[in-house]
């Protein structure tokens, strides 16, 4: 009975510790401009509160009496409930990104949730001074948290966030965190015991290898984050997805009955980060993710089973979780603090994998040491020949013909696979010439920002793209006079520019590269709205794009949230709103919510349109924003171009899809009279996203 009982009470703290993360970071993500950035920040205050949690648990066992650890954690505990009627509050002001909002969540949930991390390990400890049966060995306990946590992250993006809103949501994990209270402290009244005393003799504890162990596992599953929601909206569902695995690893590896065998993972290990290392910068769809989720969870399961296996007695308890939760923190801040600053781009993911490697468990092959450097460089050097000599298409072909010569010249590193060291260096050298092919070929500068990586790439001598991640926002072709890209002159964008008044107001939210600036007359007025100032300095960059510098007429930059800037500028005041907002391929919710939408159309003068950029790769927006209009009864007529020619794709004309949004019929009329590419969209029955609910599960193209 006992057992049971601290099972549920650790199942519950931990389902109510990992529901509140997704949640809290839907709250604020339209306060930051839906940046990706923001999971890895919350990830990052989690993780240290739960490190400070256990540093406080491993110090209450240490130095306080039994029942005084009760009565202390119990007081916490309840603090924790006091403070919630003001915790959950999602009406959050604009602010600095990352401090701004460590400090809102340390204000508004850290009490709660320090209390919750805590409470975890206490129990186990608790338990392991019972005379329950399993009390000398109480770590499957352990698998009882990741469990609660497990679950959590699966049923929030999965049914919570579907159905139910933010509002309904706060309320329900209040009431959850009472009854836990009540649970814990009929926990701590049953689990009377003797005091563990620590050993006689002290063990040899590997300190330093579980906190490497713990750091790189917690830097890959962010970086394997990062990298799918640079291309999909940052929300719960991928947000989740590898912290689930992660999860699941533990559960799996500290399980009283192991089902997947170490040794195998141990053999099967290598293939997979062979194969992701060849693959790792080639753009996929969502299905596609699942090569990156499954060498992630090898990974995960082989090296937090190397921290199973080393696990410690009992008395060691709380400093053995105490040394994973430190490096798991230190993880979270290198990825969200760190690396930002380190790399221009999200090198921390390949790093990540090249750690995992070293950390391998040692084998006993034999052979030369002098070897597991020289072979790598070999390769390295083959390698760089290779690819210095292949021909560039500037186009599709370049990426299968550089994944083919990948896979080709990382034969090798399959050989390579008994050999840790060896085998570590072999994928540094495929990683390396993976990133110098699809990160830093033609590249004229390269950045980062909280909201995203960027590269200005040359091609053509003349041709100059801002990529962001792997979409490419804008470009400008130097030997040409007029834009080229989605807003080149027969794009459907630039027809409906093109109806503008002479006199009028256009604001568009999303700079790119400013090639919209190209079409303002004299004696129109452009406003650009984009939350990036790093954006701002690469369009305005002359050497690269002049589109803002030699425009005609009046163009200037608000730099801001796009949502927030525009909602401060009066209403009816444009004739023209251009929603062109992407983070690489991902279109920021906020932006495309009923309210959002209500916001444009009332800065719209008489007879003004909404124009959405609705392309997207993995999300079927189109049927998105029609939604949106029926729900605001607005009228809306959908564009997307044929096919283009081979001529046009290589003058650098590319096609997008839009949705035009006007308050009237004949409103409408007048912007797209005369071009049969306007259509009426299709009726889809897909739900109307709001501030307080947008589920994209019903929307997403799978492959």
């Amino acid at each position: 009975m006992r057992e049971t009982l601290t099972r549920v009470t650790i199942f519950s703290g931990s389902l109510l510790l990992f529901l509140i993360q997704p949640m809290f970071a839907r709250m604020v993500l339209p306060s930051l401009g839906g940046s990706a950035q923001v999971w890895n920040t919350c990830v990052l205050f989690f993780s240290t509160t739960l490190l400070l949690g256990y540093g406080y648990a491993h110090l209450l066992t240490r130095f306080l009496s039994s029942r005084a650890q009760r009565v202390v954690h119990g007081g916490v505990v309840l603090c924790g409930l006091l403070v919630l009627p003001v915790a959950l509050d999602s009406s959050l002001p604009e602010g600095a990104p990352t401090p701004w909002l460590l400090k809102t969540l340390a204000m508004s949930v850290g009490l709660p949730v320090f209390a919750l991390a805590a409470t975890s390990p206490l129990l186990s400890k608790w338990f392991a001074a019972s005379d329950s049966r399993g009390a000398k060995d109480p770590y499957f306990l352990y698998a009882s948290s990741n469990a609660g946590s497990l679950l959590a992250l699966a049923a929030y993006p999965m049914l919570l966030d579907p159905l139910a809103s933010l509002s309904l949501q706060s309320r329900l994990w209040s009431w959850a965190y009472g009854i836990f209270g009540v649970l814990l402290l009929v926990n701590a009244f049953r689990l009377q015991g003797k005091e563990i005393q620590e050993p006689l003799s002290p063990e040899t504890l590997p300190r330093w290898r579980w906190l490497a162990l713990a750091f790189v596992v917690s830097s890959l599953m962010l970086g394997v984050t990062a990298h799918m929601t640079q291309e999909v909206p940052s929300i719960p569902l991928l947000w989740v997805i590898p912290l689930m695995l992660y999860l699941l690893s533990f559960i799996l590896v500290f399980a009283k009955r192991q089902i997947l065998s170490h040794a195998a993972l141990v053999a099967l290990i290598p293939i997979w980060i062979l194969v992701l290392a060849i693959v790792l910068f080639v753009p996929v769809r969502i299905l596609g993710f699942s090569l990156h989720l499954g060498a992630f969870f090898v990974t995960a399961m082989v090296l937090h089973g190397e921290l199973a296996l080393s696990r410690p007695s009992a008395a060691r308890l709380t400093e053995f979780y105490l040394w994973i939760a430190a490096g798991g923190a230190l993880g979270g801040a290198f990825n969200a603090l760190v690396a930002p600053l380190l790399f221009p781009f999200v090198a921390e993911y390949p790093l990540a994998l090249f750690l995992s490697c070293l950390l391998l468990p040692p084998t006993k092959a034999k052979g030369s040491r002098r070897f597991d450097v020289i072979a790598p460089a070999i390769l390295a050097a083959a390698i760089f020949i290779v690819f210095r000599f292949i021909p560039q298409f500037g186009d599709e072909r370049d990426v299968f013909i550089a994944v083919f010569l990948l896979f080709f010249t990382a034969l090798p590193v399959v050989l390579f696979r008994h050999r840790r060291l060896r085998f570590a260096l072999g994928i540094a050298a495929i990683l390396a010439a993976g990133i110098a092919t699809f990160r830093f070929s033609g590249v004229e500068s390269m950045a980062r920002s909280y909201y995203g990586s960027y590269r200005v790439v040359r091609k053509h001598g003349t041709r100059f793209l801002l990529h962001h991640g792997t979409t490419i926002h804008g470009a400008q072709d130097h030997s040409v006079s007029q834009p080229i890209s989605y807003f080149h002159p027969d794009s459907p964008i630039a027809g409906i520019v093109g109806r503008v008044s002479s006199d009028a107001r256009i604001g568009v939210i999303g700079l790119g590269v400013g090639a919209l600036a190209w079409y303002v007359k004299p004696s129109q007025r452009l406003r650009y709205f984009e939350i990036d100032p790093l954006v701002v300095s690469l369009a305005r960059d002359e050497r690269y794009f002049n589109f803002l510098a030699s425009a005609k007429g009046t163009v200037d930059v608000v730099t801001g949230d796009g949502r927030l800037t525009l909602g401060r500028e009066p209403d009816s005041s444009f004739e023209l709103v251009v929603a062109d907002a992407f983070s690489s391929d991902a279109v920021p919710i906020h932006l495309l919510t009923r309210e959002a939408i209500a916001l444009y159309i009332s800065k719209l003068a008489p007879g003004g349109a909404l124009l959405i950029n609705t392309s997207n790769r993995h999300l079927r927006l189109p049927a998105v924003a029609a939604a949106l209009g029926r729900s605001l009864d607005l009228v809306a007529r959908s564009c997307l171009r044929p096919p283009l020619s081979i001529l046009d794709e290589k003058a650098g004309k590319a096609r997008a899809s839009w949705l035009i949004l006007s308050r009237s019929d004949s409103d409408l009329l007048r912007w797209t009279l005369g071009d049969a590419c306007w259509v009426s969209p299709p009726i889809d029955d897909v739900p109307v996203w709001t501030d307080d609910y947008a589920s994209v599960l019903p929307v997403i193209r799978w492959w």
